[in-house]
């Protein structure tokens, strides 16, 4: 019961990051062509915010399962 309340309070915090995460992806994209050259400094930048997103995201599916398996 705990378990279900908490895994669903963890989702929905790691989804407001979740978007925060895509945001800054995108504007720090946008001030690199901006302002910036595109050297392998910056694209490992950008790139290690992409896969910030894409570790907030597993972890999200991953205590969605929790969630839904202590639903049922």
């Amino acid at each position: 019961m705990v378990l279900k309340y908490l895994s669903l309070i963890i989702v929905l915090f790691l989804s407001i990051i979740a978007v925060y995460s895509i945001f800054d992806v995108f504007t720090s994209f946008i001030n690199v062509v901006r302002y910036e050259a595109m050297t392998w400094q910056s694209l490992g930048f950008i790139f290690g915010k992409i896969m910030f997103f894409i570790l907030i995201l597993a972890i999200i599916m991953l205590f969605y399962k929790i969630y839904k398996k202590s639903r049922s």
